[in-house]
């Protein structure tokens, strides 16, 4: 098993869950989209979401070096986004990809996003093995704990998206207004 095996299979889950939460719900994504200056409409999200959804897919249960590449480019395409919308000053209320109405672009999904990127383009580089044979290939102990292992970090990395820049926003220190 590559060191990057793991990793991978985080940044290919959460591209599964925010592609099948643009396909529940693509009105999030359209919106953002929309405000980015980008014509978008429910139907080409939800097109682009099953395209997601297919990628994912692909490196999380056959891997190889075609797959991780797709991955890395959909991670520099939401990097490219967000750093857009911010750099823009952009009025986006959410940047669409966790379907929540409160998930502004943030500075740390820039740098969530562009980790991600490099993740999986170094995987496509060197290699690594499809997630699912870890879990296919070893003991049930092992291969339980490893898919818990990747849910947990899909859940942080997620998590991180949504509250981390809410609580660096309130943690941040206030100027005081002088008289």
């Amino acid at each position: 098993m590559s060191a990057l095996t793991g990793p991978v299979a985080v940044v290919a889950l959460v591209l599964a869950f925010a592609a099948v939460v643009k396909m529940l719900d693509p009105v999030t994504t359209t919106g953002a989209l929309r405000a980015a200056g980008v014509p978008a409409r429910d139907g080409l999200v939800r097109l682009g979401a099953l395209a997601e959804l297919v990628i994912a897919g692909a490196v999380l249960v056959a891997g190889g070096r075609v797959a991780l590449l797709a991955l890395a480019i959909s991670y520099v395409g939401f990097t490219v986004f967000v750093a857009v919308a911010l750099r823009h000053d952009r009025p986006l209320a959410t940047c669409g990809c966790v379907g929540r109405a409160d998930a502004p672009p943030s500075a740390v999904h820039v740098v969530l996003d562009g980790s991600a990127a490099v993740v999986a383009a170094v995987a496509a580089l060197v290699g690594t093995d499809a997630p699912i044979r870890i879990v296919t290939s070893t003991t049930p102990l092992v291969g339980a704990t490893y898919v818990v292992l990747i849910v947990t970090g899909a859940s942080l990395f997620v998590a991180s998206i949504t509250a981390l820049p809410a609580l660096l926003r309130l943690r941040a220190p206030t100027r005081a207004v002088r008289a």
